[in-house]
């Protein structure tokens, strides 16, 4: 064999390693993504069989007491990216005001976890981000929290009440993810802060389902 000839050799065995190479790792990359899929698709589907045997009982765990699912219904919304919904209940007529109406729970290893209950719940999907709101006096409160694992964090507080004269705006953030402490801020600021967390996601109402044996069989699956 010549110089050419190896020059030619060493080349064809180069671009050959590379072509190998990238197919290699495009093989490798595509069975993650298949891995990474049936892994979600999995965890959903535990989650929406332990979801159907959470209601199809007599009561469920709410802010550490137990309320009865008798004229309950049920939602689902993705909160945050996992690919796996969390668990709406509206418990209206089971619950007084100060226990909140509506509750989200989160699917965790196996088990359903209450994380917060209040008059009412809106979501900005796939953010980690939950508008739980308080009503009272005519007026409504909206606490913006931050979902994270099966915590609930304070964020930032808006409140919407009248007076004599018309409707006061109030706008505060929360000096500890775990009080309600605040400091109050300007409508600038708050919308700062919210944009920062949500970008141009819009709030959604959850859709909810009568709880019976019928609907469970057709949502949660």
């Amino acid at each position: 064999m010549n110089k050419s000839d190896r020059i030619i050799f060493v080349r064809t065995n180069s671009n050959l390693l590379r072509l190998v190479s990238v197919i290699v790792a495009v093989i490798v990359c595509f069975s993650f993504i298949q891995v990474q899929t049936v892994s979600a698709a999995s965890k959903k589907s535990k989650a929406l069989k332990a979801y159907k045997k959470v209601l199809s009982k007599k009561s469920i765990k709410w802010d550490g007491q137990k309320v009865s699912l008798k004229h309950t219904r049920f939602g689902l919304a993705y909160v945050d990216k996992d690919k796996v919904p969390e668990l709406f209940v509206d418990s209206w007529g089971n619950t007084c005001h100060a226990q909140g109406y509506f509750a989200l729970y989160k699917y965790k290893k196996g088990k359903v976890v209450f994380v917060r209950a209040m008059d009412d719940i809106k979501v900005y999907p796939k953010k980690s981000f939950v508008d739980f709101i308080h009503s009272g006096t005519g007026g409504y409160e909206h606490y913006y929290t931050i979902i994270s694992g099966t915590k609930a964090k304070n964020y930032i507080h808006h409140t919407v009440y009248p007076t004599g004269t018309g409707t006061k705006l109030y706008y505060a953030k929360f000096k500890s993810p775990t009080s309600y402490n605040e400091t109050k801020i300007s409508k600038k600021k708050f919308n700062s802060l919210l944009k920062k967390k949500v970008g141009k996601t819009k709030a959604k109402k959850i859709k909810y389902y009568k709880n019976t044996a019928a609907n469970r069989k057709k949502r949660l699956k």
